[in-house]
């Protein structure tokens, strides 16, 4: 059995399990780093016959613990990295610090592949509640447009945030090779050059803050 046929097996178990299947597919999808996983199928499914409200807040619930352990394990990587390097990230840091919530919810509430803004975010050790808060309401929303689109229209809200029920692989390895090139950007750009001309006075402020 290839992968993406024994995910799209345990999706179609574990949504025998109601509430607490649509909880472990969220938590399981998203705990698997930029792999295209059909999170909104047992969403689609289940809305007709199950709490639209208590299925959403179930997958919000889920996905946000998932996505809050990788953003955990990234954090790691902010000790591997030279002192020179960690000053360079300075003003990205800086950023992230002040508009990282805004970045979270929207990556949360959207369908676009969040693991490119997560990892960076955690890379760069963003508060890890604020991160949390802004994912579950992000993945709430997310949640709710799902099961209430899908009781007018199934085939337009499958088709959106992703049909069918297995993993895809060409999906998947391109998102890793983007992944890849944005972390490669992220770590080896001197942010310094960048944002102090984009953002001035956000670098001011922080100079003016008490260290």
């Amino acid at each position: 059995m290839e992968a993406g046929d024994a995910f799209g097996w345990l999706v179609s178990s574990l949504i025998s399990y109601g509430y607490l299947g649509v909880f472990s597919i969220g938590l399981l999808s998203n705990l698997m780093v930029f792999v295209v996983a059909p999170y909104a199928l047992p969403l689609v499914l289940l809305s007709p016959v199950l709490d639209p409200n208590l299925l959403a807040l179930s997958n919000a619930i889920g996905s946000t613990i998932g996505k809050a352990i990788v953003f955990r394990a990234s954090y790691l990587g902010y000790s591997f990295i030279s002192e020179e390097r960690k000053r360079k990230l300075r003003p990205f840091k800086v950023l992230i610090g002040k508009y990282g919530w805004v970045a979270a919810f929207v990556a949360a509430a959207t369908p676009i592949p969040d693991d490119l803004i997560y990892i960076p975010m955690g890379f760069v050790k963003y508060d890890f509640w604020k991160f949390f808060a802004s994912t579950f309401a992000g993945k709430l929303v997310l949640s709710l447009i799902i099961v209430w689109g899908s009781r007018f229209s199934y085939g337009l809200v499958d088709l959106l945030c992703g049909g069918g029920s297995g993993v895809s692989l060409e999906g998947t390895l391109a998102l890793l090779a983007i992944a890849l090139a944005t972390f490669y950007i992220t770590l080896k750009m001197d942010w310094n050059k960048v944002i102090p001309r984009l953002f001035p006075n956000l670098m001011k402020e922080d100079e003016a803050a008490p260290s």
